[in-house]
């Protein structure tokens, strides 16, 4: 059964991917305004077409695992934040 999920979501994932063209992303990451801090670094990112504002958060952990996060600049209401969704105890690589 575990076989047949994992097959599934490959074929979900490559499906949605397929029609992606190489620079056609609506999103432009600003490489100047990096910040590292202790967990990880963020980037400012922007929509190309309403020039929406979002942060893009990569943190690094020990085991090699990366968590990205994009979330609004400036939201007009928080973001639902689902909890015990993913491991808590991973311990950061800094």
């Amino acid at each position: 059964m575990c076989n047949n999920v994992n097959v599934f979501v490959w074929f979900v994932i490559y499906r949605r991917q397929r029609g992606v063209v190489d620079g056609s992303s609506h999103y432009v990451v600003d490489l100047k305004s990096g910040k590292t801090g202790t967990n990880g670094v963020t980037f400012d990112v922007t929509n190309k077409d309403n020039g929406h504002p979002f942060v893009l958060e990569v943190t690094g952990y020990e085991d090699g695992t990366f968590r990205v996060v994009m979330n609004e600049k400036e939201p007009l209401y928080p973001r639902y934040q689902v909890e015990h969704a993913l491991v808590p105890d991973l311990k950061t690589s800094a």
